[in-house]
Protein backbone atom coordinates (compact mmCIF):
# COMPACT_ATOMS: atom_id res chain seq x y z
CA UNK A 1 0.00 0.00 0.00
CA UNK A 2 0.95 3.70 -0.38
CA UNK A 3 1.05 6.40 2.16
CA UNK A 4 -0.79 9.34 1.25
CA UNK A 5 -0.24 12.54 3.82
CA UNK A 6 -1.44 15.28 2.00
CA UNK A 7 -1.76 18.97 3.35
CA UNK A 8 -5.31 19.70 3.28
CA UNK A 9 -5.82 21.98 0.08
CA UNK A 10 -9.20 23.88 1.16
CA UNK A 11 -8.44 25.98 4.58
CA UNK A 12 -11.14 27.58 6.67
CA UNK A 13 -11.29 31.19 6.17
CA UNK A 14 -11.61 32.78 9.76
CA UNK A 15 -15.30 33.57 9.62
CA UNK A 16 -16.58 34.25 13.03
CA UNK A 17 -14.34 35.59 15.58
CA UNK A 18 -14.64 37.74 18.40
CA UNK A 19 -13.10 40.68 17.06
CA UNK A 20 -10.26 41.28 20.08
CA UNK A 21 -7.82 42.78 17.49
CA UNK A 22 -4.96 41.13 18.73
CA UNK A 23 -3.11 42.76 15.88
CA UNK A 24 -0.92 45.15 17.54
CA UNK A 25 -3.63 47.34 17.67
CA UNK A 26 -6.24 47.18 20.36
CA UNK A 27 -8.69 49.64 18.82
CA UNK A 28 -12.32 48.05 19.64
CA UNK A 29 -13.12 45.40 22.31
CA UNK A 30 -16.87 45.09 20.81
CA UNK A 31 -17.58 41.35 20.05
CA UNK A 32 -18.57 40.77 16.31
CA UNK A 33 -20.22 37.95 15.64
CA UNK A 34 -20.52 36.73 11.78
CA UNK A 35 -22.23 34.06 9.88
CA UNK A 36 -20.03 31.11 8.02
CA UNK A 37 -21.99 28.51 6.92
CA UNK A 38 -21.28 26.73 3.39
CA UNK A 39 -23.11 23.73 1.64
CA UNK A 40 -20.19 22.09 -0.79
CA UNK A 41 -20.58 18.92 -3.25
CA UNK A 42 -18.01 15.97 -2.62
CA UNK A 43 -17.92 13.65 -6.10
CA UNK A 44 -15.87 13.40 -8.49
CA UNK A 45 -18.35 16.28 -10.96
CA UNK A 46 -16.62 19.79 -12.31
CA UNK A 47 -19.21 21.07 -9.41
CA UNK A 48 -17.31 18.94 -6.47
CA UNK A 49 -14.66 20.60 -4.67
CA UNK A 50 -13.39 17.18 -3.32
CA UNK A 51 -13.81 14.51 -4.95
CA UNK A 52 -12.38 11.26 -2.53
CA UNK A 53 -14.74 11.04 0.32
CA UNK A 54 -12.66 9.16 1.85
CA UNK A 55 -9.48 11.08 2.00
CA UNK A 56 -12.06 14.25 2.96
CA UNK A 57 -12.98 12.42 6.17
CA UNK A 58 -9.57 11.06 6.84
CA UNK A 59 -8.58 14.86 7.15
CA UNK A 60 -11.83 15.72 8.73
CA UNK A 61 -11.55 13.26 11.84
CA UNK A 62 -7.71 13.15 12.33
CA UNK A 63 -7.00 9.72 11.03
CA UNK A 64 -5.62 7.03 8.37
CA UNK A 65 -8.22 5.51 6.04
CA UNK A 66 -7.70 3.05 4.06
CA UNK A 67 -9.56 3.39 0.06
CA UNK A 68 -10.09 -0.28 -0.64
CA UNK A 69 -10.87 0.49 -4.08
CA UNK A 70 -6.93 0.75 -5.01
CA UNK A 71 -5.00 0.34 -1.22
CA UNK A 72 -4.20 4.29 -0.72
CA UNK A 73 -3.79 5.31 2.36
CA UNK A 74 -4.96 8.58 3.76
CA UNK A 75 -2.90 9.33 7.03
CA UNK A 76 -4.02 12.77 8.62
CA UNK A 77 -3.41 11.36 12.05
CA UNK A 78 -0.84 14.00 12.78
CA UNK A 79 -3.91 16.46 12.54
CA UNK A 80 -5.79 18.01 15.17
CA UNK A 81 -8.89 17.26 16.02
CA UNK A 82 -10.73 18.13 19.03
CA UNK A 83 -13.85 15.88 18.55
CA UNK A 84 -15.51 13.52 16.17
CA UNK A 85 -18.09 11.61 15.25
CA UNK A 86 -20.50 9.54 13.15
CA UNK A 87 -24.48 10.12 13.71
CA UNK A 88 -26.39 7.16 12.47
CA UNK A 89 -30.20 7.07 14.03
CA UNK A 90 -30.46 3.88 11.91
CA UNK A 91 -29.04 0.72 14.67
CA UNK A 92 -29.67 -1.64 11.90
CA UNK A 93 -27.47 -0.07 9.86
CA UNK A 94 -24.58 -0.38 12.41
CA UNK A 95 -21.79 -1.03 9.52
CA UNK A 96 -22.41 2.95 8.44
CA UNK A 97 -21.37 3.81 12.13
CA UNK A 98 -17.78 2.64 11.28
CA UNK A 99 -15.93 5.40 9.49
CA UNK A 100 -13.83 3.98 6.83
CA UNK A 101 -16.46 1.09 6.02
CA UNK A 102 -18.63 4.35 5.55
CA UNK A 103 -17.18 6.60 3.15
CA UNK A 104 -15.79 3.34 1.05
CA UNK A 105 -19.46 1.84 0.70
CA UNK A 106 -20.24 5.40 -0.27
CA UNK A 107 -17.41 6.06 -3.26
CA UNK A 108 -18.37 2.23 -4.32
CA UNK A 109 -22.21 2.89 -4.05
CA UNK A 110 -21.56 5.42 -6.70
CA UNK A 111 -19.87 4.67 -9.99
CA UNK A 112 -20.28 7.24 -12.35
CA UNK A 113 -17.32 9.55 -13.64
CA UNK A 114 -19.44 12.63 -12.58
CA UNK A 115 -21.23 11.30 -9.37
CA UNK A 116 -21.43 13.47 -6.48
CA UNK A 117 -21.85 10.96 -3.57
CA UNK A 118 -22.12 13.02 -0.68
CA UNK A 119 -22.41 17.04 0.84
CA UNK A 120 -20.21 18.59 3.36
CA UNK A 121 -21.60 21.66 5.22
CA UNK A 122 -18.07 23.75 6.87
CA UNK A 123 -19.46 25.97 9.72
CA UNK A 124 -18.29 28.31 12.14
CA UNK A 125 -19.08 27.94 15.54
CA UNK A 126 -18.87 30.81 18.55
CA UNK A 127 -15.88 31.75 20.59
CA UNK A 128 -18.37 32.54 23.41
CA UNK A 129 -19.49 29.42 24.38
CA UNK A 130 -17.49 26.51 26.09
CA UNK A 131 -16.53 23.80 24.10
CA UNK A 132 -19.16 21.38 25.35
CA UNK A 133 -21.97 23.87 24.30
CA UNK A 134 -20.44 24.32 20.86
CA UNK A 135 -20.69 20.35 20.32
CA UNK A 136 -24.03 20.04 21.97
CA UNK A 137 -25.76 22.76 19.87
CA UNK A 138 -24.14 21.53 16.64
CA UNK A 139 -25.05 17.43 17.48
CA UNK A 140 -28.51 18.96 17.71
CA UNK A 141 -28.75 20.74 15.00
CA UNK A 142 -27.44 17.76 12.77
CA UNK A 143 -29.37 15.24 14.75
CA UNK A 144 -32.74 16.82 14.02
CA UNK A 145 -32.54 18.99 11.17
CA UNK A 146 -29.97 16.54 8.72
CA UNK A 147 -29.51 12.88 10.35
CA UNK A 148 -33.56 12.32 11.25
CA UNK A 149 -35.18 14.70 8.97
CA UNK A 150 -33.80 12.44 5.86
CA UNK A 151 -32.70 9.30 7.34
CA UNK A 152 -28.99 9.79 6.27
CA UNK A 153 -25.57 9.39 8.02
CA UNK A 154 -23.51 12.36 9.17
CA UNK A 155 -19.66 12.19 9.70
CA UNK A 156 -18.97 15.31 12.23
CA UNK A 157 -14.82 16.78 12.66
CA UNK A 158 -14.47 19.82 15.20
CA UNK A 159 -11.75 21.90 14.39
CA UNK A 160 -8.97 25.05 15.80
CA UNK A 161 -10.95 24.44 19.38
CA UNK A 162 -7.86 25.07 21.00
CA UNK A 163 -4.06 26.18 19.89
CA UNK A 164 -3.05 28.51 17.37
CA UNK A 165 -6.09 28.47 15.45
CA UNK A 166 -8.81 29.08 18.35
CA UNK A 167 -10.11 32.30 16.82
CA UNK A 168 -11.81 30.22 14.55
CA UNK A 169 -13.56 27.32 15.68
CA UNK A 170 -15.51 25.29 12.96
CA UNK A 171 -16.63 21.67 12.26
CA UNK A 172 -16.92 20.34 8.92
CA UNK A 173 -20.24 17.85 8.47
CA UNK A 174 -19.87 15.70 5.85
CA UNK A 175 -23.07 13.84 5.33
CA UNK A 176 -24.68 10.87 2.82
CA UNK A 177 -27.36 12.02 0.17
CA UNK A 178 -28.20 8.44 -0.38
CA UNK A 179 -31.06 7.01 3.13
CA UNK A 180 -28.95 3.98 4.41
CA UNK A 181 -30.41 1.06 5.82
CA UNK A 182 -29.02 -2.39 7.02
CA UNK A 183 -28.35 -3.99 3.45
CA UNK A 184 -26.92 -0.66 2.15
CA UNK A 185 -27.67 2.89 0.70
CA UNK A 186 -31.80 3.47 -0.54
CA UNK A 187 -32.68 6.10 -2.42
CA UNK A 188 -31.30 9.12 -3.00
CA UNK A 189 -32.83 12.03 -1.03
CA UNK A 190 -33.79 14.70 -3.67
CA UNK A 191 -34.22 17.50 -1.18
CA UNK A 192 -30.27 16.92 -0.60
CA UNK A 193 -29.58 18.26 -3.92
CA UNK A 194 -31.91 21.64 -4.58
CA UNK A 195 -30.85 24.66 -4.11
CA UNK A 196 -33.52 25.20 -1.46
CA UNK A 197 -31.81 22.83 1.14
CA UNK A 198 -29.04 25.87 1.18
CA UNK A 199 -31.27 28.66 1.74
CA UNK A 200 -33.66 26.25 4.19
CA UNK A 201 -30.48 25.04 6.33
CA UNK A 202 -29.00 28.37 6.72
CA UNK A 203 -31.75 30.07 8.15
CA UNK A 204 -32.23 26.35 10.37
CA UNK A 205 -28.46 26.97 11.96
CA UNK A 206 -29.83 30.68 12.83
CA UNK A 207 -32.75 29.76 14.85
CA UNK A 208 -31.15 27.13 16.79
CA UNK A 209 -28.02 29.04 17.52
CA UNK A 210 -28.80 32.27 18.87
CA UNK A 211 -31.35 30.90 21.70
CA UNK A 212 -28.17 30.05 22.79
CA UNK A 213 -26.15 33.16 22.58
CA UNK A 214 -29.13 35.11 23.82
CA UNK A 215 -29.14 33.01 27.20
CA UNK A 216 -25.08 33.43 26.75
CA UNK A 217 -25.13 37.14 26.46
CA UNK A 218 -23.50 37.17 23.03
CA UNK A 219 -24.19 38.67 19.74
CA UNK A 220 -27.07 36.94 17.41
CA UNK A 221 -26.02 36.14 14.19
CA UNK A 222 -27.91 36.64 10.60
CA UNK A 223 -27.56 34.09 8.22
CA UNK A 224 -28.55 37.09 5.23
CA UNK A 225 -26.09 38.94 3.63
CA UNK A 226 -25.20 42.33 4.57
CA UNK A 227 -27.21 43.87 0.95
CA UNK A 228 -29.88 41.80 1.97
CA UNK A 229 -30.58 43.03 5.57
CA UNK A 230 -29.89 46.42 3.93
CA UNK A 231 -26.64 47.84 6.17
CA UNK A 232 -23.13 48.27 5.93
CA UNK A 233 -20.95 45.51 6.44
CA UNK A 234 -19.10 46.64 9.91
CA UNK A 235 -16.04 43.67 9.62
CA UNK A 236 -14.05 42.20 7.61
CA UNK A 237 -12.94 38.77 7.50
CA UNK A 238 -9.32 38.86 7.06
CA UNK A 239 -8.92 35.15 5.92
CA UNK A 240 -5.99 32.26 7.15
CA UNK A 241 -3.20 33.76 4.90
CA UNK A 242 -3.41 37.61 6.23
CA UNK A 243 -3.91 36.46 9.69
CA UNK A 244 -0.60 34.95 10.03
CA UNK A 245 0.90 37.46 7.91
CA UNK A 246 -0.47 40.10 10.85
CA UNK A 247 0.46 37.77 13.72
CA UNK A 248 4.30 37.77 12.59
CA UNK A 249 3.54 41.84 12.44
CA UNK A 250 3.66 42.13 8.94
CA UNK A 251 1.20 44.67 7.58
CA UNK A 252 -1.06 43.17 5.08
CA UNK A 253 -4.28 45.53 3.08
CA UNK A 254 -6.80 43.00 4.15
CA UNK A 255 -5.71 43.45 7.99
CA UNK A 256 -5.76 47.48 7.10
CA UNK A 257 -9.41 47.24 5.72
CA UNK A 258 -10.17 45.18 8.83
CA UNK A 259 -8.94 47.56 11.03
CA UNK A 260 -11.01 50.35 9.54
CA UNK A 261 -13.91 48.52 9.95
CA UNK A 262 -13.19 48.01 13.40
CA UNK A 263 -13.12 52.30 13.58
CA UNK A 264 -16.31 52.64 11.73
CA UNK A 265 -14.54 54.07 8.94
CA UNK A 266 -15.51 53.55 5.15
CA UNK A 267 -13.29 50.92 3.59
CA UNK A 268 -13.11 49.52 0.20
CA UNK A 269 -15.35 46.72 0.34
CA UNK A 270 -18.20 49.41 1.85
CA UNK A 271 -17.28 51.46 -1.47
CA UNK A 272 -18.07 47.94 -4.14
CA UNK A 273 -21.22 47.26 -1.42
CA UNK A 274 -22.57 51.02 -1.93
CA UNK A 275 -22.47 49.98 -6.13
CA UNK A 276 -23.82 47.29 -6.08
CA UNK A 277 -26.72 48.91 -4.04
CA UNK A 278 -27.17 51.27 -6.35
CA UNK A 279 -27.15 48.92 -9.60
CA UNK A 280 -29.54 46.89 -7.85
CA UNK A 281 -31.97 49.60 -7.18
CA UNK A 282 -31.69 50.79 -10.67
CA UNK A 283 -32.78 47.71 -11.96
CA UNK A 284 -35.31 47.65 -9.71
CA UNK A 285 -36.72 50.75 -10.65
CA UNK A 286 -36.27 49.66 -14.03
CA UNK A 287 -38.67 47.14 -13.54
CA UNK A 288 -41.04 48.72 -11.66
CA UNK A 289 -41.59 51.29 -14.61
CA UNK A 290 -41.59 48.17 -17.38
CA UNK A 291 -45.05 47.43 -18.24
Amino acid sequence: MISHSHPEPHAVRSSWYFNTLSLKENLDQRAIAMYHLAVKNIGRGKSCYLSSAIRGAAYRAGESLVDRSDGKIYNYSDKEVYHAEIINSNDEAFWASQRESLWNAVECANTRKNACFAKEIELALPVGLSHQEKIELTMRFVTNEIVEKYGVVADIGFHNFEGAGSHNPHCHIMFTIRSVNDEGFGKRVSELVQRKFVFDIRKTWSNYANPVLTSAGLPTIDERSCLRQGRQRRSVPMGVAAWNMEQRGEKTIPGEEHRLAARGMKTNRDRQWEQQRNREQELERGYERSP
